[in-house]
């Protein structure tokens, strides 16, 4: 699908990356991994983590990608089940990947029990506990999982000489009433009193356009390894995400909202297209920690091009070199990205008090034709379709 830019040049949207009949995606995300892992780390390090990628591929990656979207993943707008993304934390670049097992139509039961059985095949490898998962997997599945939501996500984090990282995506809107279920979560896993400076402002945090979206565990054997929980903005702009992420210790909101004006401009006050704010909970800890702000481009900025751009300003206005992330850019560019948007998706911009600011950059794979909602809506990742609003809009 195209749209123009304002001087009449047509943009690709959709169906930025071409399969080739009976590619899988197995081999099309290992293609995708090593060439970011080369553009990051430099070439002779371009299988970091391979091996660790193929074991979470192996069990349901060898299908064949559809030509046309058999169950649309909540992972992405077109609902592919998977993305890639790359963060620079102290001048040190990661490279991650996240997604959910991709099934067959109608399967998300079957997508579901994938993921849980992934989580639990990671007990036991280096530096990976399971255990709190255990402790709170059965909120966070069901006999008969909303086709359309979120699952049992994974992902898989990877630098050069350490160990991977793994993380796990839960959806607390399975339950029913996902405030209700969050605290339940952290109650069971010791966080109650940090989740309560949250959650006893809930009123004031829907009112400014924030609904709760999902939560997190890292897979770590480190006894201070997070929780986040993830609250995305339907609108508020700038003070409807530092109302948020305020919570935070650590969170400086005048870096903030200066990032925020670098990439959203005149429309920082409401960019539309729904950023997220991920708040970070440790153990010992009676407030959250960080805030992780997760800046949307597409339908603000034209092209991949031109929310590249404004990444490159962000990161050399925290002093972060970009040098990497413009190789990256190279690399994984199906096109010309002055003539696409939908594939730089997502900026991740973490303050940590005095100490150098955390950035990331996601990367969706538009592969398929969104498939719009009952309304006729297409939603720009990790919200396809929406939240229903009436549920997410009655604090009790």
């Amino acid at each position: 699908m195209n749209v123009a830019d304002r001087s009449g040049t047509p943009i690709q949207t959709h169906q930025l990356f071409r399969v080739q009949p009976e590619e899988t995606y197995l081999t099309f995300l290992s293609a995708l991994w090593m060439r970011g892992c080369a553009a990051a780390f430099g070439d002779a390090r371009a299988s970091t983590g391979h091996a660790a990628l193929l074991d979470l591929l192996r069990p349901w990656a060898e299908r064949p990608i559809p030509a046309n979207c058999e169950r649309p993943s909540f992972v992405s707008a077109d609902g592919f089940p998977a993305e890639l993304s790359f963060s620079w934390r102290g001048g040190r670049p990661e490279v991650r990947t996240l997604f959910e097992p991709a099934t067959a139509a109608d399967s998300a039961y079957r997508a579901q029990q994938q993921g849980r059985a992934l989580v639990r095949g990671l007990a036991g490898r280096p530096g990976v506990a399971i255990d709190r998962y255990l402790a709170i997997e059965n909120l966070f599945t069901a006999a008969d999982p909303h086709p359309h939501r979120s699952g049992v996500w994974l992902s898989l984090a990877v630098q050069p000489a350490i160990d991977p990282q793994y993380k796990v995506y839960l959806n607390p809107w399975i339950g029913g009433d996902a405030w209700a279920v969050v605290a339940d979560m952290m109650h069971r896993l010791g966080l109650g009193v940090p989740w309560q400076v949250v959650s006893g402002r809930r009123a004031e945090l829907v009112a400014a356009g924030a609904d709760l979206d999902y939560v997190a565990l890292d897979l770590g054997a480190d006894p201070r390894a997070r929780v986040k929980v993830y609250f995305r903005h339907r609108f508020g702009g700038v003070d409807g995400i530092n109302q948020v992420a305020g919570l935070a210790s650590l969170h400086d909101p005048h870096r903030a909202a200066a990032a925020m004006r670098l990439v959203y401009g005149a429309s920082a006050g409401d960019p539309g297209n729904e950023p997220m704010t991920g708040l970070a909970f440790r153990s010992g800890d009676r407030l959250p920690g960080e805030a992780n702000l997760y800046l949307r481009l597409p339908g603000s900025a034209e092209t991949d091009q031109a929310a590249a751009d404004r990444i490159v300003t962000v990161m050399e206005g925290e002093q972060v070199g970009a040098d990497a992330f413009r190789r990256v850019l190279a690399a994984l560019a199906p096109r010309d990205p002055h003539q696409t948007s939908g594939l730089v998706e997502l900026l991740s911009f973490r303050t940590r008090g005095s100490a150098a600011t955390d950035i990331g950059v996601y990367f969706r794979l538009p592969v398929h034709v969104p498939v719009p909602d009952e309304n006729g809506h297409v939603r720009a990742g990790h919200g396809f379709p929406p939240v229903p609003a009436a549920v997410t809009a009655s604090p009790s």
